[in-house]
């Protein structure tokens, strides 16, 4: 997937659960899991971000740096959409939708893996979503380090027939 069309997805995937859940630290962590549930079933990631462990769990960086940029950052020359046209983040912890998510963006497999993360992680507390998200691959990172993609597709059910396939292709 390019750049430019990578960006595009993350800011579609971002609005889709946008739409359905406005707390910023809980839309991150579903993406996390949405990018884990299309892996495990499809072989190929959701939005092929980069994970950081962070001190509360793996953050997608893309992500996270497009909800930074919303907030007013300015700090990454981001465009169609610019992330300050298409969602607003009144605070660090809230990221809201400006627009509906373009599902034309979004495949079939992209938004059953985001529902799914939704309705598993919106009824959780932020206590419960660290702990479910602090996973091997998580401690396998140090804090604020690339979690190693080997270890994010090793962990889930079917990881190491996953990682066979992908070095294969």
């Amino acid at each position: 997937m390019n750049d430019k069309r990578k960006y595009q997805k993350t800011v579609e995937a971002l609005l889709y659960l946008c739409n359905k859940d406005t707390r910023l630290y809980w839309v991150l962590k579903m993406l996390w899991r949405a990018e884990q549930l299309h892996l495990s079933r499809y072989g190929m990631p959701l939005i092929n971000d980069k994970y950081i462990a962070m001190s509360h769990g793996p953050v997608p960086s893309l992500a996270y740096d497009i909800a930074k940029d919303a907030r007013g950052g300015d700090t990454y020359s981001f465009d169609n959409p610019d992330p300050q046209k298409v969602l607003d983040a009144p605070d660090n912890r809230t990221l809201s939708p400006k627009r509906r998510a373009d599902t034309q963006r979004l495949s079939e497999s992209d938004i059953e893996c985001l529902e799914e993360a939704f309705k598993e992680l919106s009824p959780l507390s932020f206590g419960a979503i660290k702990t479910l998200s602090h996973t091997q691959a998580y401690k396998s990172a140090q804090e604020d380090d690339v979690i190693p993609f080997d270890e994010f597709v090793r962990e889930l059910e079917n990881g190491e027939q996953l990682l066979e396939l992908l070095v294969e292709s």
